[in-house]
């Protein structure tokens, strides 16, 4: 997925403040929350995020939405990965 697409598609879902980032393969976020609702796309790439007790791997095109002060953790994946996330 571009990053304008997904731009558009947080705007659309109401988020108001970005930001976007590239990862090396296997960088840990470790667990950690943020006092806004955010939805992450990965743009290109894998990441691994367990939000709660809920783990999924994401892969291009495909977003996660994180609610306001819920604990997650993330793993990029083997080829790295480049995300967009949308705040709200």
């Amino acid at each position: 997925m571009d990053k304008e697409t997904a731009l558009k598609k947080l705007k659309n879902d109401g988020y108001t403040k970005f930001l976007s980032w590239k990862d090396r393969p296997g960088k840990v976020y470790k667990s950690h929350f943020h006092f806004r609702a955010s939805k992450i796309y990965v743009l290109n790439g894998s990441m691994k995020v367990k939000v709660g007790n809920n783990s999924r791997n994401y892969t291009e095109g495909q977003s996660v939405f994180v609610p306001k002060k819920a604990k997650h953790s993330a793993v990029v994946g083997r080829g790295g990965g480049t995300f967009l996330e949308g705040q709200k």
